[in-house]
């Protein structure tokens, strides 16, 4: 793979500021597999998943409201903490629903939230309300006399028969599932065959069959570009720096350069250092188009102290032949 890495078709993906709308494609692609699936299993049996989710979430926090009206007696803390937390859960759910559904009816400026694909999992495996389920339990035994605790809660019984039409659409928002499916799409091996060659989608896709561990360091802003833009990340690498500085820029890969534009918070000051006559990189990015990707303000640095003016000569007319 390190031979293939060296390509000029696989130079010119990552160097090229193409690398964006690559991407894009790679979202349209993604949205379009959870579109399928969503109307393979019945668009309307997603609906009624999602109002029986929000209707258990009301009756959740009803109970709960009620609960923490006796908060002072025993045992009755612990449920309304597990009330809480699958609130918290199934409202995730809940965003979970109104995106698939939004991308189904062709919106596409959206991002799928992780944090619900791990509940609706949980919720698969009979898990999500379970801690509730005991703590409630443990309520009714020693208060049966309260009108709370008679309450049904039989949560899970009411959600049993969405279940396998939610597991498959859980295996399709697979994060590495889902990027090794979109090569597939005749519309992205077009894109790729057209502007970098038919080397570079050979090379993509035996990209996406790899084992995430396996995944080279220059070919990760790739993966992280994909992952960034169909799945909403609460947290990346560089959330708590309130300034980047990167040095070198001329020898960085434009794919590295746009994932770090792309997950620097907002208000973040980005300070890139590049001089185009150092470049060593074959990945290396074209100064004038990372300026545009940044919309920078350039400050150019005349004075050389390291060098005397003999070698600088001498590198100029070098350069300039």
């Amino acid at each position: 793979m390190q031979a293939e890495s060296a390509l000029p078709g696989i130079q010119q993906l990552h160097s090229s500021p193409l690398i964006g709308e690559l991407v894009y494609l790679l979202k349209l692609s993604a949205f379009l597999q959870v579109k399928t699936i969503v109307e393979t299993t019945s668009r309307e049996r997603f609906e009624e998943f999602s109002r029986a989710v929000e209707s258990i979430n009301t009756h959740l926090g009803s109970l709960r409201n009620r609960l923490t009206l006796r908060k002072d007696e025993p045992n009755v803390n612990p449920c309304i903490k597990a009330a809480e937390a699958s609130i918290d859960r199934l409202s995730s759910i809940l965003r979970l629903c109104k995106t698939i559904l939004s991308i189904t009816s062709g919106v596409h400026n959206t991002t799928i939230d992780l944090s619900g694909v791990e509940a609706s999992s949980l919720l698969c495996q009979g898990k999500l309300l379970r801690e509730f389920a005991q703590t409630f339990n443990t309520l009714r035994e020693k208060y049966p006399f309260w009108e709370v605790t008679r309450e049904d809660v039989s949560y899970d019984d009411q959600l049993r028969d969405y279940i396998p039409s939610l597991q498959k659409v859980l295996e399709t928002l697979d994060p590495t599932q889902l990027f090794r499916k979109v090569w597939s799409d005749p519309q992205v091996r077009n894109f790729v065959q057209q502007k970098f060659g038919e080397d570079a989608l050979s090379y993509l896709q035996a990209l996406a069959e790899r084992p995430i561990n396996e995944v080279f360091h220059d070919e990760k802003p790739l993966l992280c570009l994909f992952m960034h833009s169909v799945f909403k990340i609460d947290k990346t690498p560089v959330d708590k720096y309130a300034a980047i500085a990167i040095d070198e820029v001329q020898n960085l890969p434009y794919s590295l350069l746009l994932c770090i534009r792309r997950m620097a918070p907002q208000g973040c000051d980005i300070i890139l250092m590049a001089d185009p006559d150092q470049r060593t990189s074959l990945l290396g990015s074209d100064t004038a188009q990372v300026a545009r990707l940044f919309g920078t303000t350039e400050y150019r640095l005349t004075r050389v102290y390291r060098s005397n003016p003999h070698i600088l000569n001498a590198a100029r007319a070098l350069l300039n032949t």
